[in-house]
């Protein structure tokens, strides 16, 4: 009797649940409804704390305020070490208001008899001469302009002992929450507002809603994806859903790396960058809240999506339109590329400009690695890669 092998049989392919359009749609809608209700409640919870909200979707304008105010300060130290008159801000006020037009007569008509009060007040560097001496028309003249100089510091000097005295507590934080932060414009000079500004009655509502709206789908995002992929992975063979429960919470860490990028570096900087492109002179800095939550909003998402580029590169390998080895013969055409959206996106100064660049370099070099571990797998498992 003759005993034949047995062919080895194909493992059978994995069932799915069959389920009619009329199943689909009602598993949908029941879904959708969960998802509906779970957002309107957690909106509901973020309306009590308006205040809190608001804060934290114009933190990245309050570090772009700040960095601009310290430039302002800086300023205003470069124009009074350019100025003449005593060293010390206070005696340089009180020079300042010592050469009065009514005094400075009196000094130019050669008889003033404090000379030595002036020279200690106005540290002029020349004694008083007499009247009759032949130093006194050059000293007149000159005197005349140093006083003239000194007097027009006077607005200014106010201005600068005051920032001076408070730059501190502005910059922490602490004088703009317990006083009132129109001063820092009204006493100070700096003409960029510290809040907001709504150009309408409901222009500060609606973005707080819009706000509310978003963080209400971060806060009930775990219920969300729960049901998005319930619905989806049902129609997914097995190997698809390993795939997927690989690449999720890869994708979801880089999506929080790009928007965390964006809201503590890029929205400050861009913020900052349009800010430096006015002319202070002729364009008043405003930003009215909607038109800036548009912004935040763009650049947050924007750049949440940038962050994705590894697993976009990965994917695009696995469905043969991108291969390692073109990616690595011509990365000097990717970086070259990424310096050009760099240098458009960003101020021009180097600093900004390789703040914007290191991620996507980061980015670029981190597809390429699973890229390569790819490859590498499937030459290990006999496949032929695309």
């Amino acid at each position: 009797m003759t005993v034949t092998e047995s062919e080895p049989t194909a493992k059978p392919k994995e069932q799915l649940k069959k389920m009619s359009f009329g199943d689909h749609l009602d598993e949908l809608r029941r879904r959708m409804i969960i998802c509906v209700s779970v957002l309107f409640v957690c909106v509901g919870v973020m309306m009590p704390f308006k205040d809190k909200v608001t804060h934290i979707y114009t933190g990245p304008y309050r570090n772009m305020w700040y960095k601009a105010y310290e430039d302002y300060v800086k300023q205003m130290d470069t124009t009074y070490n350019e100025g003449v008159g005593p060293a010390d801000p206070q005696d340089r006020m009180a020079a300042a208001e010592y050469v009065s037009p009514k005094v400075l007569e009196q000094i130019l008509a050669g008889d003033y008899a404090k000379s030595t009060e002036l020279d200690d007040t106005l540290e002029f560097g020349r004694p008083y001469p007499s009247a009759d001496s032949s130093d006194w028309p050059a000293y007149k003249r000159d005197f005349a302009d140093y006083a003239d100089k000194v007097r027009d510091q006077l607005d200014f000097l106010d201005q600068y002992i005051w920032n001076k005295e408070r730059e501190a507590d502005i910059l922490s934080g602490e004088f703009a929450e317990n006083h009132k932060p129109n001063r820092i414009f009204t006493r100070g000079g700096f003409e960029l507002k510290w809040t907001l500004v709504a150009m309408g009655g409901l222009e500060d509502f609606w973005t707080f809603m819009a706000a509310a709206l978003l963080f209400a789908c971060i806060a009930a995002s775990p219920v969300l994806v729960y049901h998005v992929w319930a619905f989806i992975g049902a129609g997914l063979y097995k190997s698809e859903r390993a795939v997927i429960h690989r690449a999720v919470p890869f994708a979801i860490l880089l999506l929080m790396t790009g928007v965390a990028f964006g809201y503590f570096i890029m929205v400050p900087y861009g913020l900052y960058f349009l800010t430096r492109l006015m002319d202070w002179a002729q364009v008043t800095p405003m930003f009215s809240v909607t038109n800036y939550f548009k912004f935040f909003l763009t650049l947050t998402v924007a750049l949440g999506l940038v962050f994705q580029l590894p697993i976009l590169m990965l994917a695009l390998q696995k469905v043969g339109v991108l291969k390692l080895k073109m990616m690595t013969d011509h990365w000097r055409w990717v970086v070259l590329s990424f310096f050009l959206i760099s240098a458009m996106l960003t101020p021009p100064d180097p600093v900004t400009q390789l703040l914007m660049v290191t991620p996507m370099l980061s980015l670029f070099c981190l597809g390429l690695l699973l890229m390569w571990r790819s490859e590498k797998k499937a030459k290990k498992a006999g496949v032929l890669t695309p």
